[in-house]
C-alpha cells in the first residue's frame, strides 16, 4: 500500500494517528516521520522519485527528469513537470540533502523569470504538499 493509503487512514496502526508539524509541514507519527528521514531521493521503489512518478501517472502529467550529469547543465532542476494548468520545476532532496550553489542560482533565475521552482523532500510527500501541487496543475 502506498503512503497515501496510510495517510488517508485506509490502513491504520492500532491507536490514534496523531499529526505533528515540522518546519511548517504536517507529518503523521511515529512511523512516517522516521520513513521520511530514511527515504532515498532517487533509488529504489520506495524512493521519493518513485512516488513522484506514480503521482505523475495518477494525474496524467508529463514530467522530464534531468538525470544525465554529463549532458545536463549544472544546477538544472531534477524535474520539469507540465500539466494543462501550469508547469513546475522541482529539485528532489532527501531530508538532509542540500542544494548546490548552482541549484540555488538556477532556482533563483527560474523564480525571477516567473516560474514555479521549489525543493521537494520526503516530508512534502507525506504531508500531501506534492499531491496538492501536482493536482493544481493537472
Amino acid at each position: 500500500m502506498s503512503v497515501w493509503g496510510e495517510l488517508r487512514g485506509e490502513r491504520k496502526a492500532p491507536g490514534v494517528l496523531r499529526v505533528l508539524v515540522a518546519d511548517g509541514h504536517q507529518l503523521a507519527e511515529p512511523g512516517l516521520i522516521a520513513a521520511a528521514w530514511r527515504m532515498p531521493e532517487d533509488r529504489g521503489p520506495d524512493s521519493l522519485e518513485a512516488h513522484l512518478r506514480g503521482l505523475l501517472d495518477e494525474f496524467g502529467l508529463w514530467g522530464y527528469h534531468a538525470g544525465n550529469p554529463v549532458m545536463d547543465r549544472r544546477g538544472w532542476p531534477d524535474w520539469a513537470i507540465i500539466g494543462p494548468r501550469g508547469m513546475l520545476f522541482r529539485e528532489l532532496k532527501t531530508e538532509r540533502g542540500r542544494l548546490t550553489p548552482a541549484q540555488w542560482s538556477v532556482g533563483g533565475q527560474l523564480i525571477r523569470a516567473g516560474q514555479d521552482w521549489a525543493v521537494w523532500r520526503p516530508r512534502d510527500l507525506f504531508s500531501g504538499v506534492i499531491r496538492q501541487q501536482l493536482e493544481a496543475i493537472a
